[in-house]
């Protein structure tokens, strides 16, 4: 019924098909049965939200593997037309990921797999259907609060962690600041992370705020009373292992002149969040075709930046973004050697 290389992200399913001998069960009943089997039994779906910090894609047979394993699947099929897309990705005979990647562009969606995981991990702690047209929350299931690593009381702050590939960690942050914090992380072990700000008056979500590069500055809003601040630091490197973080918080005070640095050799969207025009900073290391194209959080084509030979080099474009309704979108840069994909947000 499943094709061996999808065993690998969907391993529980194919567990559960084995040691039940079930053979006449389609890949929508297979992933019913899943999400029955963690809810069903009492304190076994809480086990994930109180570790969020385990791999996606690495199976050890405990309680918390099932649950994220059906969490993501159902994210998924809600997300992209239903269980039909679990049985076309059930079908693929590529691995993991790259199964992943390749059903969603043969079903039309260009977004990759680690946009889809930064977006589920955000929509575990928030699990809020209404946030962003849908894709942080959750139709079919009501979910337990997910463990906040630490709560940060006060500034400045140091903090020095790990986290697991593709998991994610959340934050709690004071919002006890009169005009802005800056949070500069330093990655010294590389990997691929994406920082998002999730902010809420009273139990309401307000804002969910990606940002690119190592640094993140957040102002006190002044069209709403800030309650809650929480951090959300994803690990979205496919693969295994670990790798160890660390970030300082400070405040900034009006007096002091902020100068912003993008590291040439990043991809990165300049400012972000914006409301009219943003810079999009590359480095290319050879010559390359290059193509820089936006999506929708949907993944959806939106329109082409940049489709040409560049040679090697620093390049910063100029990106028009006042025809592009608010919200979260996706733009892509691929070269001859690999694709890379930023968030930013419109206001």
């Amino acid at each position: 019924l499943m094709a061996p290389a999808q065993r690998q992200l969907f391993y529980p399913i194919y567990e559960i098909e084995q040691q039940k001998s079930i053979v006449h069960y389609t890949p929508e009943s297979l992933y019913i049965l899943l999400r029955n089997r963690c809810t069903l039994y009492s304190g076994i779906f809480t086990q994930f939200p109180t570790n969020p910090n385990n791999n996606l894609i690495s199976w050890d047979q405990q309680w918390s593997d099932y649950v994220q394993t059906m969490l993501f699947t159902t994210y998924l099929a809600e997300q992209f037309a239903g269980p039909s897309f679990i049985t076309q990705l059930v079908a693929n005979p590529m691995n993991g990921v790259d199964g992943i990647n390749n059903t969603l562009a043969t079903a039309g969606y260009m977004i990759p797999f680690q946009a889809i995981f930064v977006n589920w991990t955000i929509a575990n702690f928030i699990s809020d259907t209404s946030v962003m047209n849908g894709q942080y929350g959750y139709q079919s299931l009501d979910l337990p609060a997910f463990h906040v690593r630490k709560y940060i009381t006060s500034y400045p702050s140091s903090q020095l962690d790990s986290l697991n590939k593709c998991a994610a960690h959340y934050y709690k942050l004071s919002n006890n600041f009169t005009n802005k914090i800056k949070i500069d992380f330093s990655f010294n072990q590389g990997g691929e992370w994406a920082l998002t700000l999730v902010t809420y008056e009273g139990s309401t979500v307000k804002e969910v705020i990606p940002f690119s590069g190592d640094t993140i500055t957040f102002e006190q809003p002044s069209s709403y009373s800030l309650d809650h601040l929480f951090l959300v630091v994803t690990n979205m490197e496919v693969g295994m292992g670990e790798k160890k973080f660390s970030f300082q918080i400070n405040h900034i005070y009006p007096s002091e002149i902020e100068s912003p640095s993008i590291d040439e050799n990043e991809f990165a969207v300049y400012p972000n969040p914006a409301t009219h025009n943003s810079v999009i900073n590359f480095s290319l290391k050879n010559e390359s075709t290059v193509d820089l194209n936006i999506f929708s959080s949907e993944g959806k084509f939106i329109k082409n930046r940049l489709s040409t030979n560049l040679s090697a080099g620093d390049y910063s474009l100029g990106l028009d973004i006042s025809e592009l309704e608010p919200g979260v979108y996706f733009i892509t840069l691929k070269t001859d050697e690999s694709m890379q994909t930023r968030r930013f947000v419109v206001l």
